[in-house]
C-alpha cells in the first residue's frame, strides 16, 4: 500500500515556504521515491485541489481562485489523476499539503459543505493510500492575529471588521487545538496524526527540516537557494498597512462595483508605513485572557502529542510590559498615504511624458530615414534610365 505523507496545515505556519520547497525539489524527492504530485499545481504549488469536493465555491472561495483553474472538481476525478500519476512515477510515497483541510475542518476562512465532517471525508478519499496527517500548532493568540491579517490582505476574503470581530476571536472554541484535532483522531487514529509545535519547531530546526524529518526524508537536502531553515514566505505587511487594506475592503464592501484595491502600487503603500516596535492588534491583557481560556486545552494537548512548551503558555507574559496596540490611522500616517499616492501618480505621468517624447523622437527620425530612401530611390531610377549617363558609360568604360 502506497504512504501518504498529509500535510493539513494549520494556517500561518510556514505552510507556504514549505509547499515551495518541495514543489522546487519534487524532481528529486522523486528520485527518491517520493511523489510531490503535479495535479493542481500549474500555478502554484499547493495542492488546494484536494479539499475542493468539500466546499461549495464563492464569490471569492480561495480554494477556487488559488492554484489552476481546472474542471476537476469531483472526488472520483481528482482521485483517478492522482493514481494514474502514482501508477507512472512508480512512487511509493505522496506528500500531499494543503492547509484548506484544517481550514474547512475548524471552520476558519473557509466553509465547508453544511454538516460535512471534513475528517471522515479525507479519510475516505484518501482510503488507498497508509495516511500519516502531519498538522502544525501555533500559540493561540499570535495564530488567531496571523489569522486575521491573512484574511485581510486575502482576496479571497477581504475582511473589513476589526480584530475584535473577526471569528476566531468572537469564537474561542476554535482556538481549543485539542477539539479540533479530536475530528482527526478519530477518522485517521491518533496515532497516525504527527502534531507539532511551530514555535519550537521554527527555533530548533526551521519547519522545512522537521517535515521532512517526519517523512522519513531527514538526510534530504531540499532544492533551494538558502538552507531549509531560512526559508519563510508570504510575509504579512506592517500593521498599519494591513489597517490601510482593512479600510479598503470596507469601503469595498459599501460600494461593490469598484475595485477591492483600487490603490497604485498598494504593496509599496502598506510597506510606507514603518512597523511600530512590538506593535499587535491583541492588547496584553487580551493575549492573558485568550490563553488562560485555552489553558487546560492546551496542557492535554501537550499531554497527548509531546509539546511541552504548550503547557506554559499561561505563562507568557509573566512580566511582560504593556505593548503598542493598533488603531486608527493617525494624521501623520495619512499624510504620508496622500503624498505617497500623490507621488506615485506624479512619476506616473512623468514615465508616460518620457515615454511619449522618447517615442515622438524615434518616430521623426524614422521619417527622416524614410526621406532619404527615398531619395536614394529616386536618384538610382534616374541614373538606371538616363540616355546621357548610359552614353558616357560607354565610352569611359575600362
Amino acid at each position: 500500500m502506497t504512504r501518504l505523507f498529509l500535510h493539513i496545515g494549520a494556517p500561518k505556519t510556514g505552510t507556504t515556504s514549505l509547499q515551495s520547497v518541495l514543489e522546487r525539489s519534487c524532481n528529486r524527492l522523486l528520485d527518491r521515491g517520493v511523489l510531490y504530485p503535479r495535479l493542481g499545481m500549474q500555478q502554484a504549488c499547493l495542492h488546494h485541489i484536494f479539499a475542493r469536493p468539500f466546499c461549495e465555491a464563492g464569490p471569492h472561495d480561495g480554494i477556487w481562485s488559488i492554484g489552476p483553474k481546472t474542471e476537476l472538481t469531483t472526488e472520483e476525478e481528482i482521485l483517478q489523476r492522482l493514481t494514474r500519476e502514482v501508477e507512472q512515477t512508480g512512487a511509493h510515497t505522496v506528500v500531499i499539503s494543503s492547509e484548506v483541510f484544517f481550514c474547512l475542518s475548524s471552520e476558519v476562512l473557509f466553509k465547508p459543505h453544511k454538516g460535512l465532517n471534513v475528517a471522515d471525508a479525507t479519510r475516505k478519499m484518501f482510503s488507498a493510500f497508509d495516511a500519516k496527517v502531519t498538522i502544525y500548532l501555533r500559540r493561540q493568540d499570535q495564530w488567531l492575529e496571523s489569522c486575521y491579517v491573512e484574511a485581510v490582505k486575502g482576496p479571497h476574503t477581504l475582511a473589513s471588521e476589526s480584530i475584535a470581530r473577526f471569528e476566531l476571536f468572537q469564537n474561542r472554541e476554535k482556538l481549543d487545538y485539542t477539539r479540533q484535532l479530536a475530528p482527526w483522531e478519530k477518522a485517521f487514529g491518533k496515532e497516525n496524526l504527527i502534531v507539532r509545535s511551530y514555535d519550537a519547531e521554527k527555533k530548533k530546526r526551521g519547519i522545512i527540516n522537521a517535515f521532512l524529518n517526519d517523512a522519513g526524508l531527514a538526510d534530504f537536502q531540499p532544492e533551494s537557494t538558502v538552507s531549509a531553515k531560512e526559508v519563510y514566505i508570504n510575509k504579512s505587511p506592517p500593521l498599519a498597512g494591513v489597517e490601510l487594506i482593512r479600510r479598503l475592503n470596507l469601503g469595498h464592501k459599501k460600494n461593490p462595483e469598484k475595485s477591492p484595491l483600487d490603490l497604485p502600487r498598494l504593496d509599496e503603500v502598506t510597506e510606507a508605513f514603518e512597523p511600530v516596535p512590538k506593535q499587535r492588534f491583541l492588547s496584553l491583557a487580551q493575549c492573558r485572557e485568550i490563553l488562560s481560556d485555552v489553558h487546560e486545552s492546551n496542557c492535554a494537548l501537550a499531554e497527548a502529542y509531546g509539546l511541552n512548551d504548550f503547557k506554559r503558555l499561561d505563562k507568557a507574559f509573566d512580566g511582560q510590559s504593556v505593548w503598542p496596540v493598533v488603531g486608527d490611522l493617525d494624521q501623520d500616517a495619512l499624510v504620508r498615504l496622500v503624498r505617497l499616492v500623490v507621488q506615485d501618480r506624479k512619476q506616473a505621468r512623468k514615465e508616460r511624458n518620457e515615454l511619449y517624447a522618447t517615442a515622438e523622437q524615434r518616430l521623426t527620425e524614422l521619417n527622416k530615414r524614410r526621406d532619404r530612401i527615398r531619395d536614394l530611390e529616386r536618384l538610382v531610377r534616374m541614373l538606371k534610365w538616363n540616355p546621357f549617363l548610359a552614353w558616357w558609360k560607354s565610352i569611359f568604360r575600362p
